[in-house]
């Protein structure tokens, strides 16, 4: 691989979004700002440094400070993440840095959220925790486990508009996942595939050894995929005391910090709708409530469910052109279109373009304001 291109890789995959990360959503509407605990990323200093990066410069062209970690209890934003993690693959030249950066956690670095999951009872209990809680964490991505037959599936995805260097913080949040189930199961578990709702890398080899299981790039959803009978394996740490006091405690500081229905209900249709089960009724079902209280509800928000899954619909779009290689008819299935005509309708409704043209224009314009050409 030729020097320019091996630096055009590492662009694309670090910075594809840079320049997109406040955009509006389809309706308009004005969607919370997603926000990462900061634990998760407390070793990237020590990972930078290994590869001979200076992170407090990695800091600098990020516009951070070089204490922008130093809490691991503080919350970072998406955006903000995504420029660290971007600044941080080119200080090292290494695209495969989420990679690195996630096989460094531990149970231990979700804190009180590792600590409910280090007392469950079972695997599946301590995953069902981490979905059900995942906002003490997380409050922008959509993490959902879901089973079928012997196969079980735990998958990821932000939920917004992408941050820069989404497909590195793609990597970096499976490879968490991959960590802790290990921790959870042993040494011995293994998944079945993994699949990346981004591109294929240049060389995809630290992919493969991360996860040592088939990994399947421009995946409609990126999720682990590993043998159901995990789930029921026993922790032998199980504490169900304990454990109900610290659920007590993360319920209260959920209700302290309260999140509007509507952007739960945005939450709950993306799974839904790349599981191809979404609709006002089976998101209904999902709150445990019925359809006309889910659209009241959502009317005294100011919003409807047709609206919400226009914007996830945008989101996930986005998300598609600008990370996968996936084809225009394909995403139209994955959002649920009969044809890609009506997908392609949809999309110049929502930003004036086709959504050629968009995914066309965003690639061009990641690599131009490096000058690198586009091949």
């Amino acid at each position: 691989m030729s020097h320019v291109d091996d630096q055009t890789t590492l662009i694309s995959d670090a910075m594809a979004s840079a320049s997109l990360d406040a955009e509006p959503s389809a309706s308009g509407r004005l969607v919370q700002q997603g926000l990462l605990r900061v634990s998760i990323m407390a070793n990237l200093p020590d990972v930078v440094s290994g590869m001979g990066g200076d992170f407090p410069r990695v800091c600098r062209q990020a516009g951070e400070s070089a204490s922008v970690l130093a809490d691991p209890d503080q919350f970072i934003s998406y955006p903000r993440v995504g420029r660290l993690m971007a600044a941080a693959v080119l200080a090292t030249r290494c695209p495969h840095l989420g990679l690195v950066l996630g096989s460094t956690a531990t149970l231990s670095t979700l804190g009180l959220l590792g600590l409910m999951m280090k007392y469950a009872p079972t695997v599946g209990t301590a995953l069902d925790v981490m979905v059900r809680h995942f906002r003490l964490q997380d409050r922008m991505a959509v993490l959902s486990l879901t089973t079928e037959g012997d196969v079980a599936c735990l998958s990821y995805a932000v939920d917004g508009p992408d941050a820069p260097a989404v497909e590195t913080i793609l990597d970096g949040a499976l490879a968490v996942g991959h960590r802790l189930l290990q921790g959870l199961c042993g040494e011995g578990f293994a998944a079945e595939e993994v699949r990346l709702a981004r591109r294929r890398p240049a060389d995809p080899a630290p992919w493969h050894q991360t996860f040592r299981a088939p990994v399947r790039f421009n995946a409609e959803i990126s999720a682990l995929v590993f043998p159901a009978k995990w789930l029921a394996l026993a922790n032998p740490h199980s504490d169900p005391a304990l454990m109900r006091v610290l659920e007590e405690r993360a319920r209260q500081l959920e209700q302290e910090d309260s999140i509007l229905f509507s952007d739960q209900v945005r939450r709950a249709i993306r799974p839904l709708l790349l599981s191809q089960k979404c609709s006002a009724t089976s998101t209904a079902e999902f709150f445990r409530i019925g359809k006309r209280t889910l659209n009241r509800r959502l009317s005294e928000e100011g919003t409807d469910f047709r609206t919400l899954m226009d914007e996830v619909r945008f989101d996930v779009a986005r998300h598609l052109l600008r990370s996968t290689e996936i084809s225009l008819s394909e995403i139209a299935l994955v959002l649920g279109y009969a044809e890609a005509s009506a997908f392609t309708r949809a999309f110049r409704r929502w930003t004036g373009r086709s959504p050629r043209a968009w995914r066309r224009t965003t690639r061009h314009a990641a690599l131009s304001q490096f000058g690198l050409p586009v091949h």
